[in-house]
């Protein structure tokens, strides 16, 4: 259902279809063009923790790239969607772990080892790319936030992979493409195997799901007594922090640190210590459990005994609200 179409060309008006600009100057590889399916894990909406895959791949058009007027219908040279082009003859199927030999679907490590080859900066792309994914989840939570009307223990059992579609143009200027909420997990390559494996098991282990029914979950009760006040967070410090929190804070907190854990292949992209305050400018609502998190992630940063002992001792709160 892909098409270019020119600039005069009028669109029958109807529900379901989307026009976009078109990137007239992507860059190419072997004279092709290509994208980046790059794998992001949002691990909780509320606070919004944002994870990135250092495993991705790479999707390739199968016919040398053409501006030209003639080509515009020529969907193998400038449509790089899989589904598209194994239907051309020439497409070259990935049949070795280790990519040794040309095909039209790569690995980030290889393109990688490309790029270096090429004299390009894969580190400086990624940081770009890193900025646009930050700001595409941040732009979305208003739309898809549902805390205030779930318990946190229910709430946290939440999470979504996500395929990041990237282009990259001649300038090294990544372009978000699209966001897909239901990637592709079908294999059909060596490469796709160890790749969406890998993934998924990593996803599994970030997440750490527990063995608890709905139900039950539903039933906890929140804690009663201290109220989640965002106001109170202005002067959290670790003197008063315990005081300050409840069970429920403490729990937030807790699974964020153990996320860290178990993040395997993943990288945390947001929140981190040094770029709270460059995007928390992007959100349209401050949450509490979002300004909670950043609170906490700046009194770690500023860690000495007395926080260790805090934090120590909130362990055993922890364990005793899960007992009780």
């Amino acid at each position: 259902g892909i098409q270019i179409i020119q600039k005069n060309f009028k669109p029958i008006q109807k529900k379901g279809v989307l026009i976009s600009d078109y990137i007239m100057n992507p860059h190419l590889i072997g004279g092709l063009k290509y994208d980046l399916r790059i794998y992001v894990l949002v691990g909780s909406m509320d606070p919004l923790r944002i994870y990135l895959h250092e495993e991705g791949i790479v999707k390739f058009a199968t016919r040398g790239y053409s501006n030209e007027i003639d080509k515009i219908n020529d969907k193998f040279v400038h449509l790089t969607n899989y589904s598209v082009n194994k239907e051309n003859p020439d497409y070259k199927k990935n049949t070795d772990i280790n990519e040794k030999e040309f095909a039209h679907k790569w690995s980030l490590r290889k393109l990688r080892r490309e790029y270096e080859k090429m004299g390009i900066s894969y580190e400086s792309i990624l940081s770009k790319i890193k900025d646009i994914i930050i700001k595409t989840f941040i732009s979305a939570e208003p739309y898809v936030f549902e805390g205030p009307t779930r318990p946190y223990n229910v709430q946290k059992k939440c999470f979504e992979l996500f395929g990041v579609d990237i282009l990259i143009d001649s300038d090294l200027k990544p372009w978000l493409i699209e966001v897909n909420s239901f990637p592709s997990f079908n294999t059909d390559s060596p490469i796709d195997d160890m790749i969406k494996s890998t993934i998924l098991c990593d996803t599994l282990n970030l997440v750490g799901l527990r063995m608890e029914s709905l139900e039950k979950a539903v039933a906890r009760p929140r804690e009663e007594g201290k109220k989640r006040n965002i106001t109170a967070l202005e002067n959290l410090n670790e003197k008063n922090c315990v005081h300050v929190l409840n069970t429920e804070d403490w729990e937030m907190l807790f699974d964020a640190e153990e996320e860290l854990y178990r993040k395997e292949n993943f990288e945390l992209l947001f929140p981190l210590t040094e770029n709270i305050e460059k995007y928390r400018k992007f959100f349209e609502i401050e949450r509490y459990n979002n300004v909670l998190l950043w609170k906490y992630k700046e009194l770690m940063r500023d860690f000495d005994e007395d926080l260790l002992q805090q934090v120590t001792s909130l362990q055993y709160l922890k364990n005793h609200s899960l007992n009780s």
